[in-house]
């Protein structure tokens, strides 16, 4: 009779001291990663409340502007050093509105007796109120500024009556004195940058060769950009008024062209030198 043997071989289990191996090796890889995974939680709700106090501040700013463009006058403000600060005014049906901070430390505003939640919470609120006489235009071409205010504002007042008694503060003249002399350093300051696109295309080469001939169109639009802030109600946001009388774009314009001009001569001296110096090297 003959004896079959069986070779059947059984797959080897996992021993104890085999799986107490991984468990350690997992709790090590787990160890490392938890702190990462707890620093962008961390880092993911920072940014989340930081959106938060960001939108409050603009709903905040948004609401404010487009109650005090309503009001008539100012009947109560805090000293721009208090934290706590408040401010009343009137709208031109005779209401006094309010705004302040409440015990909660949530910024509230309605009517005075009748205020609601309106952002926050904030830690702190504060008011400046400036006079029409004690503004200061903030102003980055010093000299065009110098030339508008001495020399050019008094001409044309004697031929815009617009601008008529413009010396006399506070009065409807004195204000759009300064609007238009906004509305020319802006439409200055754009016309330059414009301009002056062309010219820093290359740091030798004129302004007219450049290789990127999709420029026209950046340039273009921009163009279209600055005149509809300038001649639709969107110059209102900017304070700026419409320029009507050629004079205007005449100063916007030789202002503009002063940094390219110069920037172009720079370039022609350059160009200059560079030819002699290639002169001299095929002489030598």
């Amino acid at each position: 009779m003959k004896c079959v043997t069986n070779n059947i071989r059984w797959p080897k289990g996992l021993t104890l001291l085999e799986m107490v191996i991984a468990i350690a090796i997992m709790a090590v890889v787990f160890s490392a990663l938890l702190p990462q995974f707890r620093n962008i939680s961390n880092s993911w709700a920072s940014k989340q409340g930081n959106a938060e106090v960001l939108q409050n501040g603009r709903v905040l700013v948004d609401y404010l502007n487009r109650n005090l463009a309503k009001a008539v006058k100012v009947t109560a403000v805090s000293d721009s050093s208090e934290t706590d600060g408040y401010i009343e005014f009137e709208d031109k049906d005779a209401i006094t509105y309010r705004c302040d901070i409440a015990a909660n430390n949530y910024i509230e505003f309605g009517q005075v007796g009748d205020l609601f939640d309106l952002a926050g919470p904030v830690s702190s609120l504060r008011f400046t109120c400036y006079a029409l006489d004690d503004l200061d235009t903030a102003i980055t071409d010093v000299t065009l500024y110098i030339v508008l205010w001495v020399f050019l504002i008094p001409y044309w007042s004697t031929t815009d009556p617009m601008l008529a008694g413009y010396t006399v503060v506070g009065s409807a003249s004195y204000i759009y004195a300064i609007q238009l002399t906004q509305t020319i350093m802006f439409t200055n300051l754009v016309m330059c940058e414009l301009m002056f696109v062309f010219t820093c295309t290359s740091n030798s080469k004129p302004f007219y060769k450049f290789p990127n001939k999709h420029l026209f169109w950046a340039v273009g639009i921009s163009l279209l950009l600055q005149f509809l802030i300038l001649y639709s109600p969107l110059g209102l946001a900017f304070g700026i008024v419409p320029l009507m009388k050629w004079d205007y774009w005449i100063v916007v314009f030789s202002g503009a062209s002063t940094v390219p001009l110069f920037d172009e001569i720079r370039k022609l001296f350059l160009r200059r030198k560079k030819r002699r110096e290639n002169s001299m090297s095929l002489l030598i």
